[in-house]
């Protein structure tokens, strides 16, 4: 065998051990598992996805808020033994995130809501201010049943009060409830309620039930209220017009408290914190532009006290989530008393 055969097969058979070994140390690349991407979830509104993995839909919003509000300040009450408060401005700060999980069942939609207060305050005649955490409203509903806190029907069935932030005195208070709420055909509903009674924790709760008629025009229902604990009860008539083709819309509540037991969750309180059996409020809102409203109040006692309150709602920016709202108001008490307050507000 001469030296080129021998280079010859040395190279053929370095050649073919590499090549085994190149085959051996060849590495499986597996495939890439599948992305789920977050998906929009439109069958409930703007705003809502899927969580992934689910078919549950979340929403997450909410607003972030400061505010600074005029206290005229008040004389002392010897009598009641109130002191006296001075004259300030006082600063109001809040971040106010919700979230609402919709699902579809059996037996229809299931709804989870829960909104957080995180609250920075000062109150007069506090000196200083005060943090604190809230649960302003937790509930869980379906089939038109809902179990949780948050404002009771008295409060929101019919609508709150006027388009003002100080929208009048109309009952309102914030609980724990167990409700039903029935929508018909032709823009009719009707809602009874349990409501948990805040004065004490036995068994029987306080009741309350109204009916509501909701038409292009607006809407006009009644609600009424017993507070089992008080043994006192309260009515309101609420209609509300709001034609679609004019910048003008309007509300009138007409409030009657029953006259027996001690003031009550249904008890309209006039200004100075008298008890009243008969309340009238009245509200205009006027629709500038789109980045500009005007919003009146007024309310009637049968004290012989009224309490007004003006105000614009400003949106600065077209297509912008900012607010803000300076609004003064009135009452007639002792020689009238007035105040003020300025909000800035970005809601997402």
């Amino acid at each position: 065998m001469n030296i080129k055969s021998l280079l010859l097969g040395s190279a053929a058979a370095l050649v073919a051990v590499t090549g085994a070994r190149a085959a051996d140390a060849v590495v499986v690349i597996p495939e890439p598992e599948p992305v789920e991407y977050v998906r929009v979830c439109d069958v409930y509104g703007t705003g809502y996805f899927y969580i992934p993995g689910t078919e549950t839909c979340l929403r997450l919003s909410g607003y972030y808020r400061y505010e600074i509000r005029y206290w005229p300040g008040t004389a002392a009450d010897p009598v009641a033994g109130i002191p006296a408060t001075e004259e300030g401005y006082y600063k109001y700060a809040r971040f106010a995130p919700s979230f609402t999980a919709k699902s579809e069942t059996e037996w229809g939609t299931l709804t989870g809501h829960a909104t957080l207060y995180f609250n920075w305050t000062g109150q007069p005649p506090a000196v200083g201010y005060g943090t604190a955490v809230s649960l302003d409203h937790m509930y869980i509903e379906l089939a038109g049943v809902r179990l949780g806190k948050g404002d009771s029907p008295y409060s929101r069935f019919l609508g709150y009060g006027t388009s003002n932030i100080n929208d009048g005195a109309y009952g309102y208070q914030n609980t724990a409830e167990l409700s039903y709420t029935y929508t018909g055909g032709n823009g009719f509903s009707a809602i009874i309620a349990a409501i948990e009674d805040q004065d004490d924790t036995d068994w029987a709760p306080d009741v309350e039930g109204g009916v509501n008629f909701v038409q292009g025009w607006g809407s006009a229902g009644a609600i009424f209220g017993y507070d089992e604990s008080d043994g006192s009860w309260g009515g309101k008539f609420v209609v509300r017009v709001a034609p679609a083709d004019l910048p003008v819309s309007g509300s009138l509540h007409v409030f009657y408290s029953g006259v027996n037991g001690t003031p009550g969750s249904y008890t309209i309180l006039d200004p100075a914190g008298a008890r009243t059996e008969w309340s009238v409020l009245g509200g205009v809102q006027v629709v500038f532009s789109p980045m500009l409203d005007v919003d009146l109040t007024a309310q009637w006692f049968d004290t012989g006290e009224w309490a007004f309150a003006g105000g614009l709602d400003i949106r600065p920016f077209a297509n912008s989530r900012l607010r803000i709202r300076p609004e003064i108001t009135y009452n007639t008490v002792g020689a009238g008393t007035t105040g003020g307050l300025i909000r800035f507000q970005s809601d997402y």
